[in-house]
């Protein structure tokens, strides 16, 4: 078994099975059933085949009957054939049914019924050994050609075409047989829905797994989508097993169309099928059979939900459907290795959920006994390779016997032999052999593993078939590879094959939730490349890799509202295109996904019945309208955007349109005032200086990967106790100290190094300007406030260059996602002061359990008085449509209210207006406004620049929302912030701007300024208590 699939059965469409109740081929003919026990017990085969004999010797030559006599012997070697597989038998049927096919006209009736069971003939010789099919299909087109559309008989000879093609296509693997079949079974499809005979659902079934098939094959997404529609169209109008065989083959598509795309919404929607199906009443015999297999189907995509979600519910329902399905097989079944191979691949997710590894040591035996169990010729064999060797893998991982490693490499390097060069199924098992191998290295600190790992990388990063987010793992895997050899250059060049594929995992035309996963799991990617480029000596590259390979999405938004005047110049009618397809992919806002509650933030009260984890996904949780649950326009429209861009590209001048920036681009625009980028990474760790068009590379040997994450999570736990009244004032007292020590750790690893490169490296002269530093953190740092670094007596933090000092006394500190968020905010007109106009909200009370918060509304009139033509929405007037009707046409906003950072879904993080248990104003609502010319954004609430930390890099968080609106300024917070200390803020903020008076902040250039000013002197007041101080952020120009 892999991670990624639960092995075993499911009930199968057979191509050469039956289109019709009742017959094989043909309803209502003399042909005998393909199968075992058609003719009742196995000697009735025999007597009917003497019978017809004796039937055809008696009747004198030539007769009228004598066609028909010879179809029934032909007929009758056809079904005893079916029983007891002799190729005699079948290719006398040839022999017989040729005669009564070129006895009768072609035009003539019965030359329908004897030309299906003559294909079936011809097909079963082929089946046996022989090549007869082409003479089969030559057959069936003559009939054709004489019976056009609308011809009763046409339908059911279209359909024994499409059989018997996909039989040929099965036997010789030509994809041309497989087009041709596609082709006529469509035909059969459209001839069955205008009324014919033929059972409907079964044509339908029959080419949806068809095209299952070709996507397989060629990847066509249009391929796999027609499949699901007619796969969704063929389980309604069946019944019994019938339904059960399509049921459990849509749901088969809708998870492979997950697995490439990470489709959530096609994983709840083949849950949702395969539950119906399993709680419709038995019909007839299927019962055993067919309710295995669609538990197994439904057993794998509640582990995929899983994977989706980290939900409990989930995995604890796989687990008791794979124990269900075991329980239906006797103990010699021949699928019973695959049921005992499913509930070891849940044991063992049970494992990675928990760290448990008591359900890892079961697991292991589950998997030696289906491994040993497993028929020899299996087709699907390695799966039981893969599992258990994953299975040892993961039990070494956790007690660190070698001798389960070097198994599992034994394991694996005998799966990774069994498959065919292309094939995409062999990606998951060269991932785990490339893992054990370099674990293996690191272990024993032999160099052999690695130089094999190297070998098997490069074999996975040549499976061009394999889906996009496979590729993006095996480039990553053969770039670290090749880092562990000190193959730096080799390891830059894989690294950045794999960050040019990362916007491909941002797709237009999937889920915003699957986007954050893909992009999630490869986090650090971007940091790991650059790091390689630096020990090649590549400077330059290292720029351009970390900006590519971060804050995907956001660029896909702001090149997409980049300058047209140079394409309308050019091409007048592709700008049109392009502003129409720019409105139908990037909505102004998707459709409603269902949340779970979270923390009421400012009071840091737990909500009653707070949902955990992934609560709340549910069937169609974070989908959409639509049968993919989408928002955009479907699965073409990231097709029709890169053609789009194919032919803009080709005008002249225009070669670079929308093309992420090169090194010298980022670097034209850098001013007099610095950007710290700075790049932890797990093989150095720097800070690249964007200064007057130049880039310095300052190494920073304090920081590692691993100790920023370590202080992030310091940093989280420390703010989160500071906040929650269930802690006592000693353990509040120490999380202070612990935040202090965070800042402390900053400024002697990272912002006093940085500054003392700088040459910042004492406060301003009074009445001198303050200088400005934008801080672009990148991985773990994004978390952390690098503005408020300072020493601290008793910090502990490493001494290093820089000396003591604190961030707030010698620089204006200000933060961006990438350089090129900072490029073109920057280019951004401001705004028309005759035309500037504010949208504030205050949210005193808020349902749901949500604390009150009674400085919103003096918060709010502060910042109303402050801003120009500002309208307070207040309490239940403040609902999210309205909301968002007064920011489309604001200039400036300021918002004093509750907020949700979901860390399980950064997607769904959300500022709470009246109405945010039914209608939630999201991130995805506020970032798709598209705002003309907005200025700045206050958003006094808690945790609105803090995004989930697999998604640092990606700025999924409202603060990064609202910038994505447009707004040039936005201030935000990383943490819980007190409701008294926002209104001191707020005050504080408002009046440092200048001293003209009400309607003063139609510019919002000072906002950084009067964010430092107010920060310094909050500190000034509450020194010892940092998370009063530290959490308010700028971010913008």
């Amino acid at each position: 078994m892999t991670r990624d699939d639960a092995a075993g059965p499911r009930p199968h469409a057979d191509p050469d099975g039956d289109p019709r109740p009742g017959s094989s081929r043909l309803s209502g003919g003399p042909g005998g059933a393909r199968g075992p026990g058609a003719g009742g017990v196995s000697g009735g085969f025999d007597a009917r085949v003497a019978a017809a004999r004796a039937a055809l010797e008696r009747e004198p030559r030539p007769a009228q009957r004598h066609a028909a006599l010879l179809t029934g012997l032909g007929a009758a070697l056809l079904a005893r054939f079916g029983q007891d597989h002799d190729p005699v038998d079948a290719q006398e049927a040839v022999h017989w049914l040729g005669k009564a096919f070129a006895a009768s006209p072609v035009t003539a009736d019965e030359t329908v019924e004897r030309v299906v069971l003559l294909a079936e003939a011809l097909d079963a010789v082929a089946d046996s050994g022989g090549s007869n099919r082409a003479e089969a299909v030559r057959l069936l087109g003559a009939a054709l050609q004489v019976r056009p559309a609308g011809h009763p008989d046409r339908p059911v000879l279209l359909l024994v075409t499409f059989q018997t093609l996909l039989a040929a296509y099965k036997a010789g693997g030509r994809a041309t047989d497989l087009d041709e079949a596609i082709s006529r079974g469509r035909e059969a499809v459209a001839a069955t829905a205008a009324g014919s005979p033929v059972n409907e659902s079964a044509a339908r079934g029959l080419l949806g797994t068809a095209l299952h098939t070709r996507y397989r094959l060629q990847g066509s997404a249009a391929d796999l989508d027609e499949a699901i529609d007619l796969l969704g169209r063929a389980a309604d109008l069946a019944t019994g097993h019938n339904r059960a065989v399509a049921a459990a083959e849509l749901s088969a598509c809708l998870l492979t169309r997950a697995r490439p795309t990470r489709h959530t919404g096609d994983v709840d929607r083949a849950i949702e099928v395969l539950r119906t199906t399993i709680d419709l009443p038995p019909e007839g015999g299927w019962q055993r059979e067919a309710r295995h297999g669609l538990l197994t189907s439904l057993g794998t995509a509640l582990i995929r939900r899983h994977e989706r979600t980290g939900d409990d519910e989930s995995l604890g329902e796989a687990f008791r459907v794979a124990a269900s399905a075991f329980e239906l097989l006797p103990d010699r079944h021949p699928d019973r290795p695959d049921a005992v191979a499913n509930l070891a691949s849940v044991l063992e997710r049970i494992h990675r959920h928990t760290g448990d590894t008591a359900p890892l040591e079961i697991a292991v035996g589950y998997f030696r006994h289906a491994l040993a169990h497993a028929p020899e010729d299996t087709p699907h064999g390695w799966k039981f390779l893969d599992g258990l060797a994953y299975a040892l893998r993961r039990l070494y991982d956790a007690r660190g016997d070698l001798a389960d490693l070097h198994e599992a490499v034994e394991l694996l390097r005998d799966a990774a032999g069994s498959f065919a060069p292309d094939d995409p199924e062999q990606m998951a098992t060269l991932h785990s052999l490339v893992q054990a191998l370099r674990a293996e290295h690191l272990h024993t600190g032999e160099r052999r593993p690695l130089h094999e790992a190297a070998r098997y990388a490069e074999s996975a990063v040549a499976v061009r078939t394999a889906p996009v987010s496979r590729r993006v793992e095996a480039l990553a895997f053969q770039g670290h590879v090749r880092a562990g050899l000190g193959q730096w250059d080799a390891a830059a060049a894989a690294l950045a094959e794999a960050v040019a594929l990362l916007p491909r995992l941002a797709s237009r035309d999937r889920l915003l939730i699957d986007q954050h996963h893909d992009l999630g799991a490869s986090a650090g990617l971007a940091s790991a490349a650059a790091g390689c480029a630096l020990n090649a000596g590549r400077r330059g590259r290292a720029l351009e890799l970390i900006e590519h390979g971060r804050g995907v999405m956001l660029a896909r938004r702001l090149t997409a509202r980049g300058g047209l005047e140079p394409l309308w110049q050019a091409d007048a009618g592709l700008a049109e295109e392009y502003l129409r397809l720019r409105r139908a992919i990037d909505p102004a806002r998707p459709p409603d996904p269902p949340f779970a509650h979270g923390r009421g933030p400012r009071d840091g009260a737990a909500l009653p019945g707070a949902a955990g984890p992934g609560a709340g996904a549910g069937p169609g949780a974070g989908a959409g309208a639509g049968p993919r649950g989408g928002a955009g326009p479907g699965p073409d429209g990231e097709a029709q955007w890169e053609d789009l861009l194919r032919r803009i590209r080709a005008l002249p001048g225009l070669d670079s349109f929308l093309r992420p920036p090169t090194a010298a681009e980022l670097l034209s625009d850098t001013g007099a005032e610095p950007v710290a980028v700075v790049v932890p990474s797990r093989y150095r760790c720097d800070a690249l200086l964007l200064c007057r068009g130049r880039l310095e590379v300052l190494r920073l040997p304090g920081l590692t990967f691993t100790a920023a994450f370590d202080q992030a999570d310091r940093l989280r736990e420390a703010t989160a106790a500071a906040h929650d009244p269930a802690v006592g004032a000693r353990q509040r007292m120490a999380a202070q100290q612990t935040v202090a020590g965070v800042l402390d750790w900053l400024w002697h690893t990272t912002v006093g190094p940085v500054l003392h490169r700088l040459r910042i490296r004492t406060a301003p002269r009074p009445g001198a300007p303050w200088p400005r530093v934008w801080w672009c953190p990148t991985g773990p740092m994004a978390l952390l406030p690098l503005h408020a670094a300072q020493s601290s007596p008793g910090g502990g933090g490493r001494r290093l260059r820089g000396g003591e000092g604190a961030a707030l006394d010698r620089v204006v500190s200000s933060y961006t996602p990438t350089v090129e968020a900072l490029r073109r905010v920057r280019s951004r007109p401001p705004g028309d002061p005759a035309r500037a106009s504010a949208c504030v909200v205050a949210m005193g009370r808020t349902g749901g359990g949500y604390g009150a918060l009674p400085a919103a509304a003096e918060e709010a009139a502060v910042a109303a008085a402050a801003l120009p033509a500002a309208r307070i929405t207040a309490d239940g007037d403040a609902v999210r449509d309205s909301v968002l009707a007064a920011l489309r046409g604001a200039s400036h906003a300021h918002f004093a209210c509750h907020a949700v950072d979901d860390q399980q879904r950064p997607g769904a993080a959300r500022l709470l207006t009246a109405d945010h248990a039914e209608h939630p104003l999201t991130v995805a609502d506020l970032s798709g406004l598209g705002i003309e010319r907005a200025e700045l954004a206050f958003l006094s609430a808690c945790s609105t620049a803090r995004g989930a930390p697999a998604l640092a890099d990606e700025a999924v968080h409202i603060t990064g929302a609202f910038l994505l609106a447009g707004f040039r300024h936005v201030v935000g917070t990383l943490w819980q912030v007190d409701d008294a200390a926002s209104l001191e803020v707020t005050r504080l903020f408002y009046g440092g701007t200048d001293r003209a008076g009400a309607g003063s902040w139609v510019r919002a250039d000072r906002a950084p300024y009067a964010l430092h000013d107010a920060v310094r002197v909050l500190r000034a007041r509450y020194p010892r208590t940092p998370t009063l101080w530290a959490a308010h952020t700028h971010t913008g120009a």
